[in-house]
């Protein structure tokens, strides 16, 4: 500050935050705020999940209310701003693996009141010559005035940034409610450079969803209370400094402050679990791959399905906050024998891993198709086929080689990872006892090359790694299609709790894998051509004309079934607003049947053609 001296720093730092308070909300100024009419303040309330890698609640300091409500409850709109906000940080390279914390949220009109008068008896202590107003604005600083305060109305929110990959919080030069300091001011020079960016951050990824900081506090935001009804009153006059704000035009809060005893009933109704009693429910445990090539689609699935993982860098054992589902992170060919041992009620693992270890030890009858004859015998059974994560385990040989049959192999060595698929397909052959396996852990390709063996049989996927080490498929042999599938283990789903919630993940698993299959399409169209136009959008609903797909063919049956007006393939023709003569017509359909149909369309004179993911379609027959 030009023509200003300091003895030190902290004096420079006294004297700036001396004029940072200057610019504070007074108790004064919310006083005067126009409180919130009845029609806004009848907004329920949210309680927010205590895990997860969204938006979570978790007390951590004046957990004076965490026995009353354990989960930290907040207004709707304001948990949907928080959820936007956290997509938001997310999409910012350094803030992919962290979450929004919120560390306090509804905070009793009676507590506020308790700790206000519990604070301002200190204060009157230390400052006996100051007048009732001004104690009270000192008082103000460092807990709100009851009569204004923001926590009771459920508006209020003290929030923090997480990293779940490196279990830390961020720095940001205090913790959260610590008032001790004037460090806790938001623009505060005693902290560190990182410390002032992450406050900047979460400042911008708050503000752009609506809510109002507190500049006394980095953590503090409010959406709908009196601070925020002040904070974008004030706001607008700045844009408008010559302008006369009319009293219609100006902010007004949006939620009335609320005794625990009116919103008591909705805290801990159903739709509102409290955490104490989500630990008590009957919950089911899913294994699913660590680390592979079906982790990232796994994890995709139940992200699409709605479900919110916590996962720590070292985590075993993952808790879903809101949904009774715990996850096991393993190996994948560990997940058939804890599905099979009850120690996981369901399962995510691929085909081959699957009919590989449960085939250790069975009969040698072989492999017709996908059923072994010890099936009926296992304790897990096949729930879905997933669909990703397809591949085949096949039989290659040197290019070299002059192999051409399976007669060919007589006394030649394969080298494989399967061992039990592979001894089951040579004994259906007749070559079990004329032919060597070889085990190998990994690189079976290479096997060949060293010289170690003379064939191999190894999951196929595209067969860039067989033409990389000059390999072929013997006379194409696919010895087992593989895709990921989901297991259950059998005692599990006759248990009628535990039954009530795999069908509860099924029905989102199934809206995710229809989901995928489709396409929203939107056009514009001529409205003389629309009978020619449905006709041929209707024509690709016919299931006898579809692919060979008979788990599309069986929900397109189920969709025609209940009626359903959007079923899939079925056109919805709307007006288009201003244009009486053109039609705008939606159907959900195969993008190669889009495609298919374009040329037919385009002489229809069919114009902007658009088409969308679908993030999810659920059909109640």
């Amino acid at each position: 500050m030009a023509g200003t001296s300091y003895n030190s720093k902290d004096q420079y730092i006294h004297e700036k935050d001396m004029k940072l308070r200057q610019s504070f909300v007074l108790c004064s100024h919310l006083m005067s705020v126009e409180d919130a009419d009845i029609e806004t303040d009848r907004e329920g309330f949210h309680a927010l999940p205590d895990m997860g890698i969204g938006v979570i609640g978790k007390y951590r300091a004046l957990r004076d209310m965490e026995s009353a409500t354990p989960n930290i409850i907040v207004r709707e709109s304001v948990y949907k701003k928080l959820c936007a906000a956290d997509r938001a940080m997310k999409k910012r390279p350094e803030y992919q693996t962290c979450q929004l914390v919120v560390t306090y949220g509804y905070r009793s009109l009676e507590i506020q009141t308790a700790l206000w008068n519990q604070i301002y008896e200190q204060i009157k202590m230390e400052y006996p010559e100051e007048s009732e107003n001004e104690i009270r604005e000192i008082v103000h600083t460092k807990i709100a005035y009851p009569e204004v305060a923001g926590h009771p109305t459920g508006g209020a929110v003290d929030v923090v940034i997480y990293d779940f990959e490196k279990e830390a919080f961020l720095d940001f030069g205090t913790e959260v409610g610590d008032l001790t300091t004037t460090d806790a001011y938001y623009q505060s020079d005693a902290v560190s450079e990182t410390a002032k960016k992450h406050r900047a951050d979460l400042r911008e990824f708050m503000c752009k969803q609506g809510f109002a900081p507190y500049d006394g506090e980095w953590w503090h935001f409010s959406y709908g209370d009196r601070e925020w009804a002040y904070y974008y009153q004030r706001r607008a006059e700045r844009q408008r400094p010559n302008e006369e704000i009319l009293p219609e035009e100006r902010v007004k809060a949006l939620y009335r402050q609320k005794k625990f005893s009116q919103i008591s009933e909705i805290a801990h109704s159903e739709k509102y679990r409290l955490s104490k009693e989500i630990k008590e429910e009957t919950r089911i445990r899913l294994a699913v791959q660590k680390d592979g090539r079906l982790t990232e689609e796994t994890l995709s699935i139940l992200e699409r399905s709605g479900i919110e993982l916590t996962r720590g860098k070292r985590g075993f054992l993952s808790q879903a906050g809101n949904f009774p589902l715990d996850v096991l992170f393993v190996r994948d060919d560990d997940i058939p024998n804890l599905v099979e041992a009850g120690v996981a009620d369901l399962g995510i693992v691929g085909q081959n891993v699957y009919w590989e270890n449960r085939s250790a030890g069975a009969p040698g009858s072989g492999i017709v198709g996908e059923n072994f004859s010890w099936a009926g015998k296992s304790k897990s059974v096949i729930e879905r086929e997933l669909g990703f994560g397809k591949c085949f385990l096949g039989l290659a040989v040197p290019k070299s080689s002059g192999m051409k049959a399976l007669k060919d192999l007589v006394g030649k060595r394969i080298a494989t990872s399967y061992h039990n698929l592979t001894e089951q397909f040579l004994e259906v052959h007749g070559l079990k006892d004329q032919v060597e396996i070889i085990d190998i852990a990994g690189s079976v390709e290479v096997a060949p090359l060293i010289n170690y063996a003379d064939a191999i049989i190894d999951l196929v996927s595209t067969g860039s790694s067989l033409k990389q080490n000059n390999l072929i498929l013997l006379n194409n042999i696919h010895i087992l299609d593989s895709q990921s599938i989901l297991i259950s283990n059998r005692v599990s789903g006759n248990d009628r709790e535990k039954r009530k919630i795999i069908d509860r993940l099924l029905e989102r698993i199934d809206s995710y894998l229809l989901a995928k299959k489709y396409k929203r399409v939107v056009m514009n169209a001529p409205a003389v051509n629309r009978a020619e136009i449905c006709d041929i959008l209707a024509g690709l609903a016919d299931v006898k004309d579809l692919s060979d797909d008979d788990s599309c063919n069986e929900e397109l049956r189920a969709m025609r079934d209940c009626q359903n007006p959007l079923a899939i393939g079925i056109p919805v023709v709307l007006p288009s607003y201003g244009f009486e003569n053109w039609d705008t017509i939606q159907v959900i359909m195969k993008l190669s049947d889009l495609w298919r149909i374009t040329p037919e369309l385009k002489k229809l004179r069919v114009c902007n053609i658009l088409f969308y993911d679908i993030e999810g379609l659920i059909n109640f027959e």
